[in-house]
């Protein structure tokens, strides 16, 4: 396998859905780097100098759901604590809640669920 499968399969995986993208930027980015590693047997998590991305390394290069990174300054080999730190991100758990799409450009209208909260009259319903 080369630098063309990865990025096959990463091309195939962002047209099953237009969410794909959004998913693997906005919280499992961690879990994109798992999925790479299991699909091809091979590959080393790393984290970005913010400490807030992730990407996978197959072969001295680096993937995310983007597809190369060709800017790869200050990307560090994951430590043990961004195992601790990436193991917790989740789009669905930590983040995201869709609200709607934008009728203009049909990005989704979204707020992070840490924000919410419900002022239902029914309680018991919810």
């Amino acid at each position: 396998m080369n630098a063309s499968d990865v990025l096959g399969f990463i091309t195939i995986l962002r047209g099953t859905d237009k969410y794909v993208r959004d998913i693997y930027t906005m919280g499992s980015c961690y879990k994109f780097t798992v999925l790479l590693q299991y699909v091809f047997g091979r590959g080393e998590p790393y984290m970005n100098a913010d400490g807030n991305h992730c990407a996978c390394c197959i072969d001295g290069l680096l993937y995310d759901i983007d597809g190369l990174i060709t800017d790869t300054t200050g990307w560090h080999k994951f430590q043990r604590e961004d195992y601790e730190k990436a193991q917790k991100w989740s789009f669905a758990k930590n983040y995201m809640l869709m609200l709607a799409e934008c009728p203009h450009c049909g990005e989704p209208i979204t707020f992070p669920k840490q924000n919410y909260k419900i002022n239902c009259y029914d309680k018991e319903r919810i």
